[in-house]
């Protein structure tokens, strides 16, 4: 069926010999570079939205190496703009101590409410981000403490069905939804579905 060799993914099956990964890794490490470049960049460029796209790169930053740690554990964290051939990977912990820091840093002056489409990042999301990291370090006070927060802002609810998810892009179940930016590939994955939250 389309889209089987990104299952090994979501079961942590994957290999070497799953293609994917190497694209997977590619991809990121550019997306980082860039993002390392902005982060370097705006703040010695004059324009009335800086912080705002500032805080967006970093929050993006944090959330790539999330998914880069969660797939490959140990990874290489970038010492400037680019990670060097001969630079060592960063011990897990290490990698969940910058995402974490990221986006502490950023949380308490992101937008509360989110955009229309749901595409922007919101204090929420980043809560659910270091939820995540939270939980993956087994620092379940924090998980509940950041949840709690979450769910008391009565900004969200749950659907009464999976399916309205993902067929409705407007839905009070999202937090976060980038999906405008997943290539054909992924909407494969996703069963055709119009979007992935």
């Amino acid at each position: 069926p389309p889209g089987t060799d990104w299952c090994t993914f979501d079961d942590f099956t994957l290999d070497a010999s799953n293609g994917r990964v190497l694209k997977i890794w590619n991809d990121s490490y550019k997306l980082l570079a860039n993002l390392n470049v902005m982060v370097r960049d705006v703040p010695g460029l004059t324009f009335t939205e800086k912080e705002p796209v500032l805080r967006e790169a970093r929050g993006l930053r944090a959330y790539v190496y999330l998914q880069l740690v969660t797939y490959f554990g140990d990874v290489p964290v970038a010492d400037g703009i680019s990670v060097e051939e001969t630079q060592q990977r960063n011990h897990r912990s290490q990698v969940y101590d910058f995402i974490t820091a990221e986006l502490e840093a950023i949380v308490n002056d992101l937008p509360a409410e989110p955009s229309e489409n749901n595409d922007e990042l919101t204090a929420d999301a980043a809560r659910i981000l270091l939820a995540k990291v939270a939980l993956l370090t087994n620092d379940y006070p924090t998980v509940d403490a950041l949840t709690t927060e979450v769910i008391e802002s009565m900004r969200y609810q749950l659907m009464l069905t999976s399916d309205e998810v993902f067929t409705d892009a407007s839905n009070t179940e999202i937090i976060w939804d980038f999906s405008s930016a997943l290539s054909g590939e992924f909407f494969e994955y996703f069963y055709g579905r119009p979007f992935s939250p």
